[in-house]
């Protein structure tokens, strides 16, 4: 049995792809063709996240976890001549067994595993979200085209009639995610998405998230469209888009998102960056974020992560509390020694300023708006 924690557990997506007409076979590019899907939160007053452009993702629910879904990849083993379902992961799935997001989820005798459970959260909650299907239809399934979906990346799947009434149903009931695969004889595709990051929200909220981003491919040719429920947008965007817009106030977005896109925009097309993500799933674990707010105040927010000086000194990771709300402007803004941080000197006049090479052999947010986004490399 899992140990209880003081935050909810969740699953985002980040999903990319190139600009219409360009091949993801392209390794080179002259101009930038990598376009990352965002969605815009639905204004709520009591919603910590309301009106952010954040990825698609949410709450991990019971109905991820639930035994019903080994019967619905039960029908994809006998489909590929597997002898039993658990060979179908074991020896087709990689993922990152070393992080700690999966081993405090814990195993649940009978139930789907932690890295199974989390993967199908973040595709039924993009399905909710966007109208994105990222299933693998069996009825004509062979072993190869199986092989080069786990490969190539996700799979939209795109014959489910009334998408709008079986969208509100699992935004309902998320148990409706299994009928929905059952009926239309599908399977979400855990084998397209990779881990990506692991956030963890700020032990001075109130609401706590423990989140596992992933990452994954798509070909262009299918639009997504807004639940207008929780959701009251969605666009494909450049990473460096989003990161201008938002330093101009023109749109809101909060930190991982700022960081994870400072980190995307190294790359100019999903070719490359697909490669990244799957070498380093395949040789490193991801590390825990959980940002350390170390100054708080109508002039200042700066926030630290993992390396940073200030970061390390604080070990306050578990406080309730921000640590210090005083601290002098000029020590914070000192650059000398390992930084990894986030300022922000005015509603969206915000920095990323690192310098420190993560562990888990991952990049560092790329410079790509002079005096707003910065990195020392």
């Amino acid at each position: 049995m899992a140990a209880r924690f003081p935050w909810r557990q969740a699953a985002t997506l980040i999903l990319a792809k190139n600009s219409e007409g360009v091949s993801r076979d392209i390794t080179e590019f002259k101009e930038r063709q990598l376009k990352v899907l965002y969605i815009k939160r639905a204004t709520k007053a009591s919603d910590v996240f309301s009106s952010l452009h954040t990825f698609p993702g949410g709450t991990l629910d019971s109905a991820d976890i639930s035994d019903k879904w080994w019967r619905i990849y039960e029908r994809l083993s006998s489909k590929l001549g597997l002898a039993s379902v658990h060979k179908l992961f074991g020896s087709t799935l990689r993922f990152d067994n070393e992080l700690l997001l999966y081993k405090q989820a814990g195993e649940h005798e009978g139930r789907m595993p932690a890295h199974i459970a989390f993967r199908i959260c973040a595709i039924r909650e993009l399905f909710e979200e966007t109208g994105l299907l990222l299933c693998l239809g069996m009825e004509k399934l062979n072993w190869l085209e199986f092989s080069i979906s786990c490969k190539e990346g996700s799979t939209h799947f795109n014959q489910v009639s009334n998408l709008s009434e079986w969208r509100e149903l699992v935004h309902n009931n998320a148990n409706r995610f299994i009928d929905l695969c059952s009926e239309y004889n599908c399977v979400p595709n855990v084998w397209s998405l990779v881990e990506w990051s692991n956030w963890l929200t700020p032990a001075f909220l109130s609401k706590r998230w423990d989140t596992v981003f992933y990452y994954a491919t798509m070909k262009y040719g299918y639009s997504p469209s807004a639940d207008n429920m929780e959701v009251s947008s969605v666009d494909w965007l450049e990473p460096i888009e989003v990161l201008q817009r938002a330093s101009k106030g023109e749109l809101s977005i909060a930190i991982p998102t700022a960081y994870e896109s400072s980190r995307i925009n190294r790359f100019y097309g999903v070719e490359m960056l697909d490669r990244f993500a799957r070498w380093r799933v395949e040789n490193y674990s991801c590390s825990r974020l959980s940002p350390v707010i170390i100054v708080a105040s109508s002039e200042m927010f700066v926030t630290t992560f993992p390396k940073d000086n200030f970061y390390e000194r604080s070990q306050v990771k578990q406080k309730k509390e921000i640590v210090n709300t005083e601290q002098n402007q000029e020590i914070v803004l000192n650059t000398n020694g390992l930084v990894n941080r986030y300022i922000r000197t005015g509603p969206s006049n915000f920095s990323i300023v690192c310098n420190a090479v993560p562990a888990d052999g991952h990049l560092i947010p790329s410079l790509m708006i002079p005096g707003r986004i910065t990195s020392k490399l």
